[in-house]
């Protein structure tokens, strides 16, 4: 069954495939700004490993994504880490074995993502169209 785990959802996953989380990043010298104060979002970069889901869907050239959270996937446990911001946080994990396992720590459905992240949204919509088909 295709997975799309947002924010606290990439984050479950880790912890259900054994991994860990960091519990407050800021606390973690040399870490970006993620949430100012909650329930406000800021932008930074992030970038996706060739060859991954994550880059088939967003390319592996720099992208801005947003970002609210004070925690953050530490070790991703049998998952695979595909993308991460400018100060190694990781961004996106996947698994590889799987049609369409992809985590990412952002926001699509912020209105402000929508746009950007309709590509992401398409492509999980049309593994889930084929799992019901098969």
């Amino acid at each position: 069954m295709p997975v799309l785990g947002i924010c606290r959802g990439l984050q479950v996953m880790a912890i259900a495939h054994g991994g860990t989380l960091i519990q407050n990043l800021p606390d973690v010298d040399g870490t970006l700004v993620h949430r100012e104060r909650p329930g406000t979002f800021v932008e930074h970069g992030a970038t996706f490993t060739g060859g991954s889901l994550a880059a088939s869907i967003f390319g592996t050239e720099p992208v801005t994504v947003n970002s609210s959270h004070h925690q953050a996937v530490d070790s991703p446990g049998d998952l695979v880490v595909s993308g991460r911001a400018p100060d190694g946080t990781i961004e996106t994990c996947e698994d590889p074995t799987a049609a369409f396992c992809l985590g990412v720590q952002w926001h699509p459905e912020h209105p402000d993502r929508r746009e950007a992240d309709l590509p992401m949204v398409s492509a999980f919509v049309a593994a889930a169209v084929r799992y019901r088909d098969r």
